[in-house]
C-alpha cells in the first residue's frame, strides 16, 4: 500500500500499488472528490506524461491570463503570491482591491495583502486621519512578480484551451449548465461536462506537443468536433430543446471518439519509440 496526500483538502489517501507507474492513471480524494496523477500530483493530464504537462503548464500557465484579460498595452500581468499560499494573476491596471480567493484578503498596490478589517472599509473621514497622521497601511507583504508578455504556444491551439478553460472555470456558467442539467433530469451531464472541457483543453495540449512530429489532422478534428458538441449541448439545455437528448448521445459519442483516437495514437507513438 502508498500513502498519497490529496493537493485539495491535504487528506493522506492510502492506494494499492499494484506495481505500475503508468501515469495516465489519477487518484481521488474521497473526502472533497478531487483528482490528481499518481505520480506527479498535479491534475490529471492524459493524454501527457507527467513532464509533458510540466513544460506545457510553465507555458500555458503564463500565456494563458494574458489571452483572458485582454491586456492592455500599458498594463502589465501581475502573479502575486499571498501569504495565504493562494497565486493570483491579475492585469496591473485593476488588480488594486482586487480579493484573494483563498483568504479573502484584499490586494494592495503597494504590495500587500490587507485584511479587510485592518484596512478596508474605512469611514472617510477615518481614512483620512489616517493619511494625515502619516499612519501606514496594515496588512502582509506579499511577492508580486511581473509577468513577460510574450507569446509561446500558436493561437491555434492556445484559442481552444483558452475557450475551454473559460468554460470550466466560470462559476456563473457551471452553476447555470448544472441548473439546467438537473431540470431536464439529465444529472450525469454535470461529470459529462468536466470530462469533456478538461479533455478538450489537454487534448489540444498535447497536440501542440506533439505537432511538428507526426501527422494529426484526424486527431485534431476529433478534439474540434467534441467542443463543438459541447457547445450544441450547452446552447439546446438552455433554450431546452427538444433535441436534447439526441445532442447528448453525440457528446457521449464524442468524448469516446477523443479517448479512442488518442489511445491509438499514444499507442503507435509508444510503439515507434
Amino acid at each position: 500500500m502508498v500513502f498519497s496526500t490529496c493537493p485539495s483538502c491535504d487528506l493522506n489517501v492510502m492506494f494499492e500499488n499494484d506495481g505500475n507507474n503508468d501515469e495516465n492513471k489519477s487518484l481521488i480524494c474521497p473526502v472533497c472528490s478531487s483528482h490528481w496523477c499518481r505520480l506527479c500530483s498535479s491534475e490529471p493530464h492524459w493524454p501527457m506524461k507527467c513532464e509533458e504537462f510540466r513544460q506545457w503548464s510553465e507555458k500555458w500557465e503564463q500565456q494563458y491570463f494574458v489571452d483572458k484579460f485582454h491586456l492592455q498595452p500599458d498594463e502589465e500581468l501581475l502573479r502575486i503570491s499571498c501569504w495565504c499560499g493562494s497565486v493570483l494573476f491579475l492585469p496591473s491596471g485593476t488588480a488594486h482591491n482586487k480579493l484573494c480567493p483563498g483568504c479573502l484578503c484584499r490586494y494592495d498596490k503597494t504590495g500587500m495583502m490587507c485584511d479587510d478589517y485592518l484596512h478596508w472599509p474605512y469611514y472617510p473621514r477615518l481614512r483620512k486621519r489616517r493619511d494625515l497622521e502619516g499612519k501606514p497601511k496594515e496588512g502582509y507583504k506579499v511577492d508580486v512578480e511581473t509577468m513577460p508578455r510574450v507569446k509561446l504556444i500558436a493561437k491555434e491551439f492556445a484559442n481552444i484551451c483558452t475557450e475551454a478553460r473559460n468554460q470550466r472555470f466560470d462559476k456563473d456558467k457551471r452553476v447555470k449548465f448544472e441548473e439546467s442539467a438537473l431540470a431536464a433530469e439529465r444529472p450525469e451531464l454535470v461529470d459529462l461536462r468536466k470530462t469533456a472541457l478538461i479533455l478538450v483543453e489537454n487534448c489540444t495540449a498535447w497536440l501542440y506537443i506533439r505537432h511538428a512530429e507526426i501527422h494529426l489532422q484526424k486527431d485534431r478534428s476529433a478534439v474540434s468536433h467534441l467542443l463543438q458538441q459541447y457547445n450544441k449541448v450547452q446552447f439546446d439545455l438552455e433554450r431546452k430543446s427538444l433535441t436534447i437528448a439526441k445532442e447528448i448521445d453525440e457528446l457521449n459519442s464524442a468524448v469516446k471518439n477523443v479517448i479512442r483516437t488518442l489511445s491509438e495514437r499514444l499507442s503507435s507513438t509508444d510503439e515507434e519509440e
